[in-house]
């Protein structure tokens, strides 16, 4: 396949390649356009589709960059399930712990590097934690546990990381 793409590149060269890239892509506009508009048109979508691919197909050829297309898409499909995997939890109800358990390690990571509990605290004040003087007989930490479960109850915040 590849080395069709090649020859058609060679053949016509690579300005009226671009050139039928960008027609192929109308074309495709246009028959998606009709079917928002209630046309019956899946045979014709689906041929435009194909023309499409074929010259994406070329257009990375002759661009250099297969690799790195497969690369981004590879990222933006990911990025897309993980938007999906949100915005369906945001949907169900989820709080941020639920939210926590469905992370992989990575957002994981990048979700503790930057929370900052300290400052969504009620007994924070200029930075500085007010908690102890409060309650005395507390631990260090107890009311920094206590603001982070909190937070764990609250409802996801599905805003991009």
């Amino acid at each position: 396949m590849g080395e069709t793409y090649k020859a058609a590149l060679e053949l016509w060269g690579a300005e009226a390649q671009t050139l039928m890239a960008m027609e192929e892509m109308a074309e495709l506009q246009k028959e998606l356009c009709k079917h928002a508009r209630g046309k019956e048109n899946r045979k014709e979508i689906a041929e435009e589709i194909a023309d499409v691919r074929i010259m994406l197909d070329q257009m990375a050829i002759l661009h250099d960059c297969e690799e790195l297309a497969g690369k981004f898409k590879e990222q933006k499909i990911e990025r897309l399930g993980k938007l999906i995997r949100r915005k369906k939890g945001a949907e169900e109800g989820r709080s941020n712990a639920d939210r926590i358990r469905a992370m992989d390690n990575g957002e994981l990571a990048m979700l503790l590097c930057s929370a900052d509990f300290c400052e969504c605290c009620k007994y924070e004040q200029g930075g500085i934690c007010c908690y102890i003087e409060e309650y005395p007989d507390s631990g260090p930490y107890d009311g920094c546990v206590q603001t982070a479960e909190e937070w764990l109850r609250n409802p996801a915040d599905m805003r991009e990381e």
